[in-house]
């Protein structure tokens, strides 16, 4: 084995030959589609595994302060010039370095292939100060688990861990964490063209309320496209519902009754504390949902195992005793 500089040279070489080998015309003229998507796979798992070694040696640079010389008032401002890359990019490759130390088990399984650079990512999100401990103890069990799911199924395993990770750290804690809430804004700016430009950010809640009519109209608008016989792309169809949603908003009468939420609990008292679920996937803490106890409807579903329903209750409204217990609970 050769030094670290050497090795990087080899592997600069090889990267460089792969480059001219398939920036050849019809490179592939040989290959079968089932060589083909096997290379594709691998040169992904290739790059997530070198990733881990690049924050290795990144963490070093970053200790040994290499960066300063030449007057860089940070790592991220030295990596970013040098390597030309954002610094957004500079600053997440040095935040994976400096956590990838606290995630052994991760680190290897991305090493090896069983994980991407996407995981550590997500890991690392999940491994802060104050679940540091917990992580440690349950990072083989959420690298086992993570390393059979699909991408989107491991976001909400690590999300739930998280939920009941901080649930486990309160019960323990006279001053419970607060959940964080979202920053909630939204900018529509004019533009020199008479155009309007929106940028903004939503809660969990509040972006699935939001998604969820926007979906429900972006496809009525691809259904009235079909029978018109117009061609829109999704985005675009998706700028025509939220028009649409500002035209109905206006001509809502304003005593008219709003839609209340459903809250539908699948599982026991003591998972409902910790666990909850919207119906897009997104895992929040159930005190998130205190804000919508005045005007929510609930119904409870037993089950008998995995799949089997027992009963399902009537829809009734949180008022009375009821809301007292639901505010209690959360």
């Amino acid at each position: 084995m050769g030094t670290v500089a050497e090795l990087v040279a080899e592997v600069q070489l090889s990267v460089a030959a792969l480059n001219a080998a398939v920036a050849v015309p019809g490179f592939d003229a040989d290959v079968s589609d089932e060589v083909l998507h096997e290379v594709t796979v691998a040169l992904h798992t290739v790059q997530s595994s070198l990733s881990v070694g690049a924050c290795r040696v990144a963490r070093r640079w970053d200790a040994r302060q290499v960066w300063a010389v030449g007057g860089y008032k940070s790592a991220a401002s030295r990596l970013s010039a040098d390597a030309m890359v954002s610094k957004a990019t500079a600053g997440r490759v040095l935040h994976r370095a400096r956590v990838l130390s606290s995630m052994p088990a991760t680190a290897e399984a991305v090493s090896r292939g069983a994980l991407s650079g996407d995981h550590l990512d997500l890991f690392a999100h999940a491994n802060t100060p104050a679940r540091r401990d917990l992580f440690a103890e349950h990072e083989q069990t959420l690298v086992a688990e993570c390393s059979r799911l699909r991408w989107h199924e491991a976001v909400r395993a690590v999300r739930y861990w998280c939920a009941r990770a901080d649930a486990l750290l309160d019960s323990g804690s006279a001053s419970p964490n607060p959940v964080p809430e979202a920053d909630e804004h939204l900018h529509a700016s004019p533009t020199l063209d008479d155009t309007v430009v929106l940028n903004g950010v939503l809660g969990a809640i509040s972006g699935e309320i939001v998604l969820n009519e926007l979906d429900r109209l972006a496809d009525l608008v691809y259904l009235a496209d079909q029978n018109a016989g117009i061609e829109r792309t999704g985005s675009q169809r998706r700028a025509a519902a939220l028009v649409e949603m500002a035209r109905r908003s206006a001509s809502t009468p304003a005593d008219a009754r709003r839609p209340k939420p459903l809250f539908t609990v699948h599982v026991g008292d003591e998972t409902a504390r910790h666990l909850c679920e919207l119906g897009r996937g997104t895992v929040i803490r159930p005190e998130q949902l205190a804000g919508y106890l005045d005007d929510a409807l609930m119904e409870t579903i037993l089950f008998d195992g995995p799949s089997t329903v027992l009963t399902v209750s009537q829809q009734r409204s949180f008022t009375g005793v009821l809301r007292q217990i639901g505010r209690a609970h959360v």
